[in-house]
């Protein structure tokens, strides 16, 4: 009796851990990255240049803040770059101490989890600090300009995705069923 109570408690521990590893293994940053802190600045961060050389034609952006907007985005990178590559190793790893199991590696999840957590802080804490630098060089009309095309692309989405979902209801993306056609 007591041993099915412990193999039915492990069970559980076992699927609640693998769901928290799932969601975790969710988690991406930038870019891919599950949390989008940037805002309206994400295309100046994370698009090819060429496409943010026609964002700063349409906003109107100086050399000189072509030129500042490069140096924030090199500076970014450098410092975005080794968060990414150490969260995805972490969570490689956190995965690999799940499917092991035991007490051992229970105490070393949870601490790799803590880990996991400030990368995740440091990684908000550069996006945070970039939306303010990107904050500080844009003049007000600019980011005006900015918060229209921002909100423009949102609508966009959420058409294709509206047009992604009706179409699904009948099999088909964005077509008519066979039987609804003339």
């Amino acid at each position: 009796m007591m041993r099915k109570k412990m193999m039915a408690v492990m069970a559980a521990g076992l699927i609640i851990g693998f769901a928290a590893v799932a969601d975790a293994r969710n988690f991406q940053g930038p870019r891919g990255e599950g949390i989008h802190h940037l805002g309206m600045y994400a295309p100046l961060i994370q698009a090819p240049w060429d496409h943010v050389e026609m964002i700063a034609g349409e906003i109107g952006l100086s050399e000189d803040q072509m030129a500042s907007l490069s140096k924030i985005r090199r500076d970014h990178r450098h410092v975005m770059e080794p968060l990414r590559s150490q969260l995805k190793l972490q969570m490689g790893d956190l995965q690999d101490l799940m499917n092991t199991g035991g007490t051992a590696a229970q105490k070393q999840c949870l601490s790799l989890a803590d880990s996991i957590e400030e990368l995740r802080t440091n990684i908000l804490k550069e996006q945070i600090s970039i939306s303010f630098s990107l904050d500080n060089l844009l003049t007000g009309e600019q980011k005006d300009k900015l918060n229209v095309m921002a909100a423009d692309r949102r609508d966009d989405r959420r058409e294709k995705m509206k047009s992604r979902r009706d179409g699904a209801r009948h099999g088909r993306r964005g077509e008519n069923p066979p039987w609804d056609q003339d």
